[in-house]
């Protein structure tokens, strides 16, 4: 696959990662103050950042249940980003069909950043986005995979400038009909179902997977997000190190898009 198989490895690895037990019952209070002198530091006058969790429900085997919000806002001297994650939700249920939803919003002015011209090739950059992703798909799953995908609601000025347009893609694997090179523990997904909403102000997205329960991520030894939430509250240095790593990363990000010019 190869840019969708690494996202799903990299939930896997943060939110079901097998390691050390912890209690069921978390702080969720301490935990937001842990996050929040984490990003306190990376606060200035021309970026803000804020994460909190809104659930964080941990047993000693995997994550069950927990709720993410998140805001990032980045002043330029010609443009301004405003990454705003109302939603970051995964519950685990019975363990038949764990569900990770995020909805997402980043505000950004295209036009400065990329210019009309470049705006008005999205639509064809976005069919061959499907094309690409449903190839894909099809070459990790066959005939397993039901696909359906589109780019709609396109909305067009009078002088044929592109001013909004809407991006969907679904897939739905069927264990039944999974290639015999295919086995049932290297599938990361039930389904997947995306949309992204394009327009001249920025780009909002939802996203929902189900997991499928019996992918081998379940069970490999490595660090999960029970694990980052008891460095935290234990001050472990390795855990600061590498949560530091990725606000710098996320900081540095947002300084790249407000200075784009088309």
């Amino acid at each position: 696959m190869k840019k969708f198989a690494r996202f799903f490895v990299l939930v896997f690895s943060v939110v079901f990662g097998v390691g050390a037990a912890i209690a069921a019952t978390i702080d969720m209070q301490a935990v937001n103050q842990k996050v929040a002198a984490l990003v306190a530091p990376f606060n200035t006058a021309d970026l803000e950042m804020k994460f909190e969790f809104t659930a964080l429900d941990i047993d000693s085997v995997r994550t069950l249940d927990f709720g993410f919000i998140g805001f990032v806002s980045k002043i330029g001297a010609t443009n301004e980003a405003k990454l705003d994650i109302k939603r970051a939700q995964y519950t685990y249920g019975d363990g038949t069909k764990p569900t990770f939803d995020v909805d997402a919003r980043l505000d950004l002015d295209l036009i400065k950043a990329f210019g009309q011209d470049r705006i008005n090739e999205f639509p064809d950059e976005a069919d061959q986005m499907i094309v690409d992703f449903a190839g894909d798909f099809t070459r990790e799953y066959g005939a397993a995979v039901d696909i359906n995908a589109a780019v709609s609601n396109k909305i067009v000025d009078m002088n044929g400038n592109i001013e909004s347009m809407t991006m969907t893609f679904s897939a739905v694997v069927d264990f039944a009909k999974l290639p015999a090179t295919k086995p049932l523990d290297e599938v990361e997904f039930q389904s997947v179902d995306i949309v992204l909403s394009a327009g001249k102000t920025g780009v909002s997205a939802t996203l929902k997977v189900v997991f499928n329960p019996q992918f081998s991520g379940f069970d490999e030894q490595g660090v999960g997000l029970k694990e980052y939430i008891n460095g935290l509250l234990n001050d472990d240095p390795d855990v600061y190190d590498q949560m530091n790593m990725y606000l710098g990363q996320l900081a540095d990000l947002a300084s790249w898009l407000v200075e784009l010019k088309p």
